[in-house]
């Protein structure tokens, strides 16, 4: 309102302002919206040369492109930090574009070099109990892919309580999700429904939830107990992000009723040991079976398969 020209200094700053504008954005996962204002607060700072600024606007539009899967979108985000702090030093932002790149690696279901976990490793080990939020949430990703083990629920609940103390709501949700899946895949159910009705009460308190899309978790199984309107809106997402379609006569024809019926376990919460101990089967032959069913019906999540299910009148 202030500025009466938009070439100068002044309009430049405006754009700057911006910048939290698009991290509310990304966080009430108005995607569009964070692309829009976060590519105008980053035009700003590039016009101004604010080097210091770098590094939150390029996070935030990275994670937004990684919510929509635009793929060539998040390797130009790289590249361009890349480019800016090639003569400079800047830990944190070498760090930043580690995360950056194994989570890019890990969307096109690569392998992440080794050094660049080694990196991050290294980081948390000299510095475990100032580590950076987006450090330890990266970690926590390579240890639920197997690339990593450095990252334990103790950790991360640590984590959790020194966020609480500082009231930094989004990380809060956000190291919330990554225990629920940890506590999904030691198969504590119990705590795993208690963190991620946590992260479901900050969605319902604050209305943020951009943190659930952009995070492809296991767990979600259980939202729909939880939050099923939160539930279905996760769903839509994966469909529109996902345009391969399935003929569901092709899908009957070929699930076995054996996979039918581990569908309907998995949809009921039950755990690989629970279903095991359900068939009379062993966890390998029941690893097995779900893998199959991931590949017939064109998912690598179980909340997806149980949802893709549905819609196909395969299980009620």
């Amino acid at each position: 309102m202030l500025n009466s020209s938009q070439e100068s200094e002044i309009a430049n700053y405006i754009k700057v302002v911006k910048l939290p504008m698009g991290m509310c954005y990304y966080e009430m996962n108005k995607i569009s919206l964070a692309i829009e204002t976060l590519k105008e607060a980053k035009s700003g700072i590039d016009s101004l040369k604010l080097v210091h600024m770098h590094g939150l606007v390029e996070k935030y539009l990275f994670d937004c492109y990684k919510i929509i899967n635009d793929k060539a979108d998040m390797i130009e985000i790289i590249e361009d930090l890349e480019y800016i702090f090639k003569n400079l030093h800047y830990p944190q932002i070498k760090y930043l574009l580690t995360t950056m790149k194994i989570k890019n690696a890990l969307a096109l279901k690569q392998k992440p070099k080794k050094k660049w976990i080694e990196e991050l490793e290294l980081a948390f080990q000299l510095n475990p109990d100032s580590i950076p939020t987006f450090i330890l949430e990266t970690l926590t990703e390579l240890k639920l892919k197997g690339f990593s083990e450095i990252i334990s629920k103790d950790i991360l609940i640590q984590k959790l309580q020194e966020l609480q103390i500082i009231k930094h709501i989004p990380e809060i949700q956000s190291i919330n999700l990554y225990l629920a899946e940890l506590l999904y895949c030691l198969e504590d159910i119990s705590a795993c429904k208690a963190h991620l009705k946590n992260a479901c009460d900050i969605y319902l308190e604050y209305g943020l939830f951009g943190q659930f899309f952009n995070k492809n978790l296991d767990c979600y199984i259980y939202l729909g107990g939880i939050e099923p309107a939160l539930a279905k809106e996760l769903n839509k997402n994966y469909i529109r992000n996902k345009p391969t379609k399935i003929v569901e006569i092709d899908i009957n024809e070929n699930l076995t009723n054996r996979e039918l019926e581990i569908l309907q376990l998995i949809a009921k919460g039950k755990s690989n040991k629970e279903i095991s101990k359900a068939l009379f089967i062993s966890i390998g032959t029941t690893k097995w079976h779900i893998n199959n069913i991931f590949c017939k019906l064109g998912v690598n999540r179980r909340f997806h398969a149980v949802e893709k299910a549905r819609k196909l009148n395969l299980i009620q």
